[in-house]
């Protein structure tokens, strides 16, 4: 499940950068004060679609849910109604995410704490993936018990 060669660093701070959602707000990831889930998916990846309804499934208290994708305006607001408007959804090329985040392949999760701290990351096809990556906390407490910041 887990796929190293994909995305930031473990230990790596999400990048301090804003971002249009879906009802045109900005949004700052670091402005997000809650742990934080992003998901990185195509509209022409079959296993990123399968992915969308297994998203919806994942509630976990203090949550910040992000989808990034390289949707266009109508897209996104049609993922807006899948989700019932309870996620932010930013449209985000694939080269933008390999600049921002050292994202290739797709679907993709990376997983950072409230300090904006990415703890873990991997591909994700189930929810039950993407449950063990939220849960999966080793990286983010030993950079804490150090006092440790990339």
């Amino acid at each position: 499940m887990k796929n190293v060669e994909n995305g930031q660093k473990i230990g790596e701070l999400i990048p301090d950068k804003s971002y249009i959602n879906q009802h045109n707000t900005t949004l700052n990831l670091r402005a997000i004060r809650k742990r934080k889930v992003l998901f990185f998916i195509s509209l022409h990846c079959v296993r990123c679609i399968d992915l969308l309804p297994e998203i919806k499934k994942v509630r976990e208290p203090n949550t910040e849910i992000l989808l990034f994708s390289s949707a266009d305006q109508e897209d996104l607001q049609e993922l807006d109604h899948f989700f019932q408007q309870k996620i932010s959804i930013v449209s985000l090329s694939h080269e933008q995410a390999k600049l921002d985040f050292q994202v290739y392949d797709y679907p993709f999760c990376i997983v950072a704490d409230t300090s904006h701290c990415i703890y873990s990351k991997g591909a994700a096809y189930n929810a039950v993936d993407v449950m063990e990556l939220i849960h999966h906390r080793g990286g983010s407490k030993f950079l804490k018990m150090f006092g440790k910041r990339i």
